[in-house]
């Protein structure tokens, strides 16, 4: 995604993000839609079938059980098969929009449209046009977009954004605005793509993991401690570091702060 926002941008464009949220996602895949597009894809369903039909439901609490039930909808979460098979369900999400760009990994989907400035009419409307396009894949499927959980982030230079005031869509009647940043795959991405929202973020869990480290010094060996600090702060800073290692050294002064810290553990 950085990759088109900076060709847009390099290109005198905007870029105009709509990243998409599914009411339950996993939990409302219907089984027999799956199953049809695995077909499609001249895959043997057989084996599918096996897995995704005839499932129960249970829970346990401590030595009694509760009544089986059957699992009409979904796909396993936590499994190895559930993305897979939730990707398969929404791979022709795409066949529908004529105008966007659109991004999918599993349910982290995002609609991007770049235009001038001076055509944002255009822009709008073709991407209002896509946004309703989905709206109906998603009811044709069974699926539907959560709305107030939708979001609208705008990419351009200052005086581009500026000149952009205004500018909203509407998925299922809910308006949708502009937001100064957006969650993807775990990443905050600022209209201006600095990153700065992002390393304060990941800054602040780190930082409180060290706390928590620190009276742990005197009583853990190095190596112990070494495995601690891996696992619940350097984790975090190595995650996506090749997006955003390249931002501005004002903004990357808390994450170089955080490595100090954890370096001064040993």
């Amino acid at each position: 995604m950085t990759q088109i926002l900076h060709k847009n941008l390099n290109a005198g464009r905007f870029t105009a993000v709509v990243a998409l949220d599914l009411q339950k996602a996993f939990d409302k895949v219907d089984k027999s839609i799956v199953l049809s597009k695995i077909a499609k894809l001249g895959i043997n369903v057989a084996w599918f079938k096996s897995y995704i039909l005839d499932r129960d439901q249970v829970v346990k609490i401590k030595d009694d059980f509760s009544v089986h039930k059957k699992t009409l909808l979904g796909v396993s979460q936590g499994s190895i098969l559930g993305p897979l098979l939730f990707s398969i369900f929404i791979n022709d999400l795409h066949t529908m929009i004529k105008h966007s760009t659109l991004i999918l990994f599993a349910d982290d989907n995002n609609s991007l449209i770049s235009g001038f400035v001076l055509g944002v009419a255009l822009v709008r409307h073709n991407l209002q046009n896509d946004l309703d396009a989905i709206s109906n894949w998603m009811a044709e499927n069974y699926m539907k977009l959560h709305a107030t959980e939708t979001e609208l982030l705008l990419f351009g230079t200052k005086s581009m954004l500026k000149k952009l005031e205004g500018f909203n869509v509407t998925v299922d009647g809910a308006c949708i605005t502009p937001k100064p940043f957006i969650k993807c795959l775990g990443m905050l991405i600022d209209s201006n793509l600095t990153w700065r929202q992002q390393i304060n973020n990941l800054s602040k869990k780190v930082n409180y993991s060290l706390k928590c480290l620190y009276p742990l010094g005197q009583l853990l060996d190095r190596e112990k401690l070494k495995i601690l600090c891996e696992s619940l702060c350097l984790s975090h800073l190595h995650y996506m570091t090749i997006v955003w290692e390249f931002a501005k050294k004002k903004y990357l002064k808390p994450a170089n702060k955080c490595l100090k810290t954890a370096g001064n553990l040993f």
